[in-house]
């Protein structure tokens, strides 16, 4: 679990680096309290908005999130919309999650 909060929350950095310090303490405060609800609110606007790192951080979000909030078809969805736009890394989680496999990084691996 504490790989995963690392994982995102680092990541959410680069995701929200145009909205302000006070966006990214609130992702990795979301974060912190596993508030995957929260984190996704504050991530889907700029997802939806065509942002290939926040596609990615929603797709890494559904993959990793416990159960009952992770979401295959979800992380599927903006991995590949983020990869479509070139994000090398959603590519690669992409790929791992089509294989069936868990990347090394990630819990369970």
């Amino acid at each position: 679990m504490i790989r995963l909060l690392l994982a995102l929350g680092i990541a959410s950095g680069a995701a929200l680096a145009n909205d302000g310090p006070e966006t990214q303490i609130q992702v990795l405060e979301a974060l912190a309290r596993q508030d995957w609800a929260g984190a996704q609110t504050l991530w889907q606007p700029r997802a939806e908005a065509g942002d290939s790192e926040a596609q990615y951080q929603l797709g890494l979000l559904f993959a990793t999130a416990p159960d009952p909030y992770r979401n295959r078809a979800a992380s599927r969805d903006w991995l590949t919309r983020a990869g479509d736009s070139g994000h090398r890394e959603a590519q690669f989680r992409l790929g791992m999650l089509l294989a069936g496999d868990t990347p090394p990084d990630e819990p369970g691996a």
